[in-house]
C-alpha cells in the first residue's frame, strides 16, 4: 500500500539501505518496474543484474541527498565526513572523498555542483525529470533551441506527474509549485550544457544536441533514477536548495508568532505558500529587552516581506517555502533592515544559527543564481 503524506516518519541521516529499497519498490512499483526492462535492454543484463544495480544506485542517492537536505550544500570532503557519521549500523558505500565526488558527478543532474563555493547541492524532482524529458526529445530527433524551448517547457509543464497523495488537487498552490518547481534549477540551454554531461550547446546555432555520453549515461534515461526515498517526504525541509523573493502576507497568528504568505515575485514559484516563524528568526540586536513579552509577529506588522527560505518539496497540505531569514520590503528599498536579524534554520529537533544576514538589499538580490554568478531569464511570460 503506498503511504500518505500524511505517514512520513521523522527525517534522520541514519543510512537504512534496506528500508529504503523496500519502501521504493511498493511506492513506485510501476516504474520501479519499467526502469528494470529498460536496464536490461541497454546493458544486455538479466533482471537480476539490473535489479541490483538499481537498488546500489537508489541507496546511494538516497543516502546523498537526505544529508544534502538536512546538513545543506557541502564540499565533498564535508559530505564525506557527514556520511561516515551517518554510516554507523551499514558500511559507507563510499571508500573515498574522490570515490565520492566522482560519483556525484556522475549524477548530475540530481546532485548540482557550485564551482564558486565547491559544493554539491540536491536539485528538484522537476529539474531531474526535465532533463530526461529533454534528451527524449533530442532522442527523437526534435530541435531544442533558443526558438523551440518556451513551447518544449509548456508542454512538460503540461504533462508533468509527480508523486505525492492521490489528493494532491485538492491543493492548487502545491500543483502550481510543483510545475514550475524546475525553473528554480534550469537557467538556459547553454547552462544546461555546461552542467549535465551528455549535451552539448552549439553556441552559433543557439541550439542543444545530445553527445555519444548522453546515450550512455543511465541518470538521463532511467525513469526510477529521478526519485529517492525522500521524493515526496511531507516532513522534509531541504537545506541545500534555497530561494529569494516578495511575499505577501496574508494570514497572521500572534498568539502563535507565525504567519502565511505567497510568493509574489519569483516567476519560477510564484504562488508558492510561505511559512514564517517568529520563534524561527529571533531578532539578534543585543540592546533588545530579552524579556520582552511582544512577539516577532506582534512588533512587525507588515503585510509584505523580503524572504530568504528553503524548499520544502514534498509538503502538500502547509507549505512549500520555509523562510529563514526576512526584511521589510519597505526598509529594503531604503537599504537596511528593520532590525539586526538572526536565521535559524530548523532541522529536525536540532537547531542551528546563522548570527548574520546580508546588509545591502542589492547583496540579497545578487544571492539569485549565486552558483553560476549570472541572471535567470525572466519566465513570468509563461503564466497567467
Amino acid at each position: 500500500m503506498k503511504k500518505s503524506c500524511r505517514d512520513w516518519e521523522k527525517l534522520t541521516v541514519d543510512y537504512q539501505p534496506k528500508t529504503w529499497i523496500s519502501f521504493l519498490r511498493d511506492q513506485y512499483s510501476e516504474i520501479y518496474q519499467e526502469s528494470i526492462e529498460r536496464l536490461q535492454k541497454i546493458e544486455d543484463i538479466s533482471a537480476a543484474d539490473a535489479d541490483r544495480k538499481l537498488m546500489e544506485i537508489l541507496q546511494k542517492n538516497s543516502l546523498i541527498e537526505r544529508n544534502l537536505s538536512i546538513n545543506g550544500a557541502q564540499t565533498a570532503e564535508e559530505l564525506f565526513a557527514n556520511l561516515e557519521e551517518a554510516c554507523q549500523e551499514n558500511p559507507n558505500p563510499f571508500t573515498s572523498v574522490t570515490q565520492l565526488s566522482d560519483y556525484c558527478d556522475s549524477m548530475s543532474p540530481l546532485f548540482i555542483f557550485t564551482k564558486l563555493t565547491k559544493q554539491f547541492r540536491n536539485s528538484g524532482y522537476g529539474f531531474r525529470c526535465f532533463v530526461q524529458y529533454i534528451r527524449e526529445r533530442l532522442a527523437l530527433g526534435d530541435i531544442v533551441n533558443e526558438d523551440t524551448i518556451d513551447e518544449i517547457m509548456k508542454h512538460f509543464m503540461d504533462q508533468l506527474t509527480f508523486p505525492g497523495d492521490d489528493k494532491y488537487h485538492e491543493f492548487p498552490n502545491y500543483v502550481i509549485f510543483k510545475r514550475r518547481e524546475f525553473l528554480l534549477d534550469f537557467i538556459s540551454l547553454r547552462v544546461l550544457a555546461m552542467t549535465v554531461p551528455g549535451f552539448h550547446y552549439d553556441a552559433t546555432k543557439k541550439r542543444l544536441h545530445l553527445t555519444s555520453e548522453g546515450d550512455s549515461r543511465l541518470i538521463l534515461q532511467i525513469p526510477i533514477l529521478v526519485y529517492t526515498v525522500d521524493t515526496d517526504h511531507e516532513q522534509r525541509i531541504d537545506i541545500s536548495r534555497k530561494v529569494t523573493g516578495k511575499v505577501k502576507v496574508y494570514n497572521t497568528r500572534p498568539h502563535m508568532d507565525m504567519m502565511e504568505g505567497m510568493m509574489i515575485d519569483h516567476s519560477a514559484i510564484s504562488g508558492a505558500i510561505v511559512f514564517i516563524s517568529g520563534r524561527s528568526i529571533q531578532a539578534a540586536n543585543k540592546e533588545e529587552d530579552e524579556e520582552k513579552s511582544n512577539t516577532f509577529i506582534e512588533t512587525h506588522p507588515h503585510s509584505l516581506y523580503y524572504i530568504e527560505g528553503n524548499i520544502r518539496p514534498g509538503c502538500m497540505l502547509r507549505n512549500q517555502v520555509e523562510a529563514f531569514r526576512i526584511a521589510t520590503v519597505r526598509n529594503l528599498f531604503n537599504g537596511t533592515f528593520s532590525s539586526p536579524l538572526t536565521a535559524v534554520a530548523r532541522i529536525g529537533t536540532e537547531v542551528k544559527t546563522n548570527p548574520t544576514f546580508l546588509d545591502k538589499a542589492e547583496e540579497i538580490e545578487n544571492m539569485r543564481n549565486n552558483e553560476l554568478a549570472m541572471e535567470r531569464p525572466p519566465r513570468s511570460e509563461y503564466f497567467d
